[in-house]
């Protein structure tokens, strides 16, 4: 199919004298490209070699011809949907109301929705990322449902499941916990007074893609006692020449000193966790109550990286069956009646579909999204409605000027392209006061639904799109 459209392409392009010539040039180098390249790449170097004929020598030699009285009846018949938009203006003032509001409103909740659906989608490998989240039972009653999970988890899945390519676990602090100071410019430690931060491992940007702006990513984080900070955050504190200097932390019983070795990117807006920065401690071998780490002590939140072709559900029933397997592990005898479970989350749904202990944020609404979407359906076919029943119900007032012009000679395939010239000039004029209004309440909007101001989603393909569709 796309090989029959490109050869339509060229003859188009192409002076008829030529263009017999010139493909069988082309199916020749195609057929040799593939017995080389094989087909995919074939097609390609097809795509390539036929653009290369937009050479203004090749295009001026073709003739185009244009009937002169087909630019003259347009103009007349945009001359005459204007006069007939001023005689009724009550008419056409309320059809552009209720077309631009309603177009208005729509590309509005494109906005929301857009970002809604957008989560977590910036990491590389988002498709494939997982959380592991851990649900307690006992007698078949749910007691407890949470983002986090055992300590002997990650270690196992990393250990034991070959479908794991990567395995990071995070626990989340902040200024209400914790104290921080930083290594101002004189050298000595101020305080930060607000922050939020997440304690990591090494393999953190293994799993996740926050661009670094200073430092490799392979070594950043390789060493205990290293830590990562945002743009803004290096801005405002160290005047961006943050690395090498020293955050010094005290959460009421330990105090470490981390090295600045990284500075990330400022954390998308679309990223169902956020912070100021990140560091890596040591690794953890004690427990709250001071005594060794145990399979069965609660950790914080596991992400894991798949391998493309492992099934998901298929590792969370391994995790199961691991659980069990290490039951004998517990050291509490009040829990040997509880059964833990896990399920494994997909990075892209935690945001609209996850609503565990623990969440990092307050998550969205997959239900709220999905209804976002049913209410600007509605509101833009309630506004069709609208202007047909307008359109029918001064149709007698045009009966008269119908008639006449069928008396003068006017084709019925003339009459109905005026009446598509005057419903185009409508919603054109519609769909330029909409995106006027969007422009003008677009800032306001997205500080009150909590979205980042971006006026590129107007260039999006499907908004493009759409207005084509509005205006058709």
């Amino acid at each position: 199919m796309g090989n029959i459209m490109i050869f339509r392409f060229l003859k188009w392009i192409c002076p008829a004298h030529l263009f017999e010539e010139i493909e069988g040039d082309l199916i020749q180098r195609f057929k040799r490209d593939s017995s080389r390249y094989g087909i995919r790449k074939a097609k390609q170097l097809l795509y390539w070699n036929t653009l290369r004929f937009l050479r203004p020598g090749i295009i001026l030699r073709n003739n185009f011809s244009l009937e002169l009285n087909h630019l003259y009846m347009l103009r007349t018949n945009l001359v005459l949907a204007y006069r007939s938009m001023i005689r009724s203006k009550v008419f056409s003032f309320i059809n552009i109301l209720g077309l631009s509001l309603s177009m208005t409103v729509c590309l509005l909740i494109f906005f929301f929705v857009r970002f809604e659906l957008s989560y977590d989608d910036f990491h590389k490998h988002a498709e494939d990322i997982y959380r592991v989240a851990t649900k307690v039972t006992l007698q078949n009653e749910v007691i407890n449902h949470e983002t986090n999970t055992y300590v002997g988890i990650r270690r196992a899945l990393l250990d034991e499941f070959e479908e794991v390519k990567a395995s990071t676990s995070i626990g989340s602090f902040g200024s209400d916990n914790t104290f921080i100071w930083y290594e101002d410019k004189t050298g000595k430690l101020s305080p930060i007074h607000s922050y939020e931060a997440f304690g990591v491992d090494s393999s953190f940007l293994e799993v996740f893609s926050f661009p670094l702006l200073s430092g490799d990513p392979r070594t950043v984080l390789s060493e205990p006692y290293s830590a990562l900070i945002s743009q803004s955050f290096a801005n405002q504190y160290f005047n961006g020449n943050a690395i090498g200097k020293v955050l010094e932390t005290f959460d009421g019983v330990d105090r470490d000193r981390f090295i600045i070795t990284g500075i990330l990117h400022d954390v998308p807006a679309n990223s169902h966790f956020k912070f100021d920065l990140v560091t890596r401690g040591p690794s953890r071998t004690t427990n709250f109550l001071n005594r060794d780490a145990e399979f069965w002590d609660w950790g914080g939140q596991t992400y894991v990286l798949i391998n493309r072709k492992s099934d998901a559900v298929t590792l969370g029933q391994k995790l199961d069956k691991l659980a069990q397997l290490k039951n004998g592990l517990k050291t509490n005898k009040e829990d040997y009646g509880q059964v833990s479970t896990f399920d494994l989350q997909r990075l892209k749904d935690i945001h609209l579909h996850s609503n565990l202990l623990y969440e990092l944020e307050n998550n969205g609404s997959g239900l709220l999204v999905y209804a976002m979407i049913i209410l600007g359906a509605i509101v833009i076919v309630i506004a069709w409605i609208n202007y047909i029943n307008l359109s029918t119900a001064i149709t007698e007032q045009k009966s008269k000027s119908i008639g006449v012009r069928k008396i003068v000679g006017a084709s019925r395939s003339g009459l109905i392209f005026q009446f598509l010239i005057e419903s185009a000039l409508f919603n054109f004029i519609s769909i330029v006061t909409a995106v006027a209004l969007v422009v003008l309440l677009l800032p306001s909007f997205s500080a009150f639904a909590g979205v980042p101001l971006d006026y590129s989603m107007l260039y999006n393909k499907w908004v493009c799109a759409a207005l084509l569709l509005f205006m058709i």
